[in-house]
This record gives C-alpha cells, sequence and structure tokens, in this order.
C-alpha cells in the first residue's frame, strides 16, 4: 500500500492504530532498503516495542531502487537458466532474508518467474535449484518459504503443486494472490488447488486482465463464492493468515481504515 515510500514508524503506526495485528513487508529499495542497516535498525526497534508483529516479507523482485525501471539487468529471476545469473540473483534475494536477523518472522513470500513467462524444463529446473537453496537459507533464519501465484505459466498452481511435490520439503508452502488467481482463470478454482499449502494470502481484486491490486469489491472477483472456499479450509484443514496486498490506493482518503472495515465485514460475515 505504501510501496512508493520510504518505511518507517509513521507508517507502522498508522497501520498499527488502525486494529492490525499483522503486517507484511516488501523487500522493493525505494520502500524498504534491506541493506540499509540504519533503516533496518529504526524498524527493528518499532517491532521490538509495539504489539504488531512482522507476518512474512515479500522477497524483492527487483534489484534496483526504481522498481527495474533501471533496465532488464535488474530484474532478480529464480528461473535462469544461465547458472552465474541465478546465483547472483539468489544471492540478492539472500541478502533480503537477512533482514528476519534484526526483525523476526514467520514467512518469506517469493515468486517464480515474471509476469507473463513462459515455461520450460530448465526454467522450472533453475526454479526447483533455487527454491532448494533459499528454503535452507532461510530455514537457518527461522523463516518459512512461501510460494506465490504468479500470472505466468511457470507458477500456475498446478506447477506450485508439482514444485512441492518434487522438493518434498514439510515447511515449504503457499502464498494465494486473489488477483492473480483471477487473471489466471476462476479465484476459486485455485484456491482449492492451493488449499493444502496455504499459510498466507494477498487478497486484491482486478477486472481480469490487469494486475491493478484494487480493494476487494472493487474488480471482478466473486468475492462471496471465495470467502466461502477461504472458510471452509480454515476451518477444516489448515491455517493461514488473510492478507491485504493494495496498490497506489490514492482514491481512499483514509486507505487503511477502508482495509481495517473490508476485514470487519468478512468477519461479521462468518458469523451471521
Amino acid at each position: 500500500m505504501f510501496i512508493r515510500q520510504r518505511l518507517g514508524s509513521a507508517i507502522l503506526d498508522r497501520i498499527s492504530h488502525a486494529g492490525f495485528r499483522n503486517v507484511e513487508m516488501f523487500c522493493a529499495r525505494q520502500h524498504l532498503d534491506y541493506q540499509n542497516k540504519n533503516q533496518v535498525l529504526d524498524l527493528a526497534a518499532w517491532f521490538a516495542g509495539n504489539e504488531m508483529k512482522l507476518h512474512s516479507i515479500h522477497l524483492p523482485i527487483y534489484r534496483d531502487e526504481s522498481w527495474g525501471k533501471s533496465g532488464p539487468q535488474a530484474r532478480l529471476s529464480i528461473t535462469e537458466p544461465d547458472k552465474l545469473r541465478r546465483i547472483e540473483a539468489v544471492d540478492e534475494i539472500k541478502r533480503a532474508l537477512e533482514l528476519v536477523e534484526s526483525i523476526p518472522c514467520a514467512y518469506a513470500i517469493l515468486h517464480i518467474g515474471a509476469s507473463d513467462e513462459m515455461s520450460s524444463a530448465k526454467k522450472l529446473d533453475a526454479a526447483l535449484w533455487s527454491i532448494e537453496h533459499l528454503r535452507l537459507f532461510g530455514r537457518n533464519r527461522g523463516v518459512s518459504l512461501l510460494l506465490e501465484n504468479t500470472p505466468n505459466e511457470l507458477s500456475t498452481p498446478e506447477n506450485l503443486n508439482w514444485i512441492a511435490r518434487e522438493l518434498r520439503f514439510p515447511d515449504l508452502g503457499f502464498c494465494f494472490d486473489s488477483g492473480h488467481a483471477r487473471m489466471g482463470g476462476d479465484p476459486v478454482a485455485a484456491w482449492d488447488l492451493m488449499a493444502p499449502h496455504i499459510h498466507s494470502t494477498h487478497l486484491h481484486d482486478n477486472d481480469g486482465v490487469k494486475d491493478d491490486h484494487l480493494f476487494p469489491g472493487e474488480g471482478s472477483i466473486d468475492w462471496d463464492a471465495l470467502h466461502s472456499a477461504m472458510h471452509a479450509t480454515e476451518n477444516s484443514t489448515n491455517e493461514f493468515t488473510w492478507m491485504m496486498e493494495i496498490h497506489d490506493p490514492s482514491g481512499k482518503e483514509d486507505p487503511v481504515t477502508h482495509a481495517w472495515d473490508l476485514f470487519e465485514k468478512w468477519e461479521a460475515k462468518v458469523h451471521t
């Protein structure tokens, strides 16, 4: 929600005062520069003195401070067939994972491939290699890796399940992204395929074409159907966190309070 701003105590205070008790931080260097020791120490001090906890970090997808605008070399790809470039990308992601040594959290969210990236056997092999190394690096620091469904051929729910079966790590899970699932078709069908491994979520909406990261209810997702599927899973097979991932909510006067109100409406619907 605040990806274009430097993350600091004022933003965290705003989220905490709205009532939230868990938050995810995105390791985008213009927002959270995981290599900036002063920023990391300031954030660590804030979390140490407040009730709101860091639930997860979103691992970086670019190495620069301008959301990849510095050129193609800025993208961090764990599916890179060239081993040297893949190692460089994995090493950069490990630097972000080191953040949890100062600010502990349960999960780290990982993308597999870029938007619209095509699948291939070489790319999937590269992904397996990268995930295995990042999973061990995170595990040694007390954090579990969650693979996110993204709008490409590599990280469809079917391929995520294939990766989980191939690697057979009990601590490797999924982060369900509702907006990305909508771009691939039916979010409920995607949820049902991923549900046994889901431990966190990215809840947002879109028109099925563009990855707008709108507030739920502002796009074309059938939230009643998705809520039903999510609550059925929550009550039977798995525990997971409901987490919103909204980009640039400039149309809302107070987007944090709006997000809290949506969660309260969902909770009320469960108990009626």
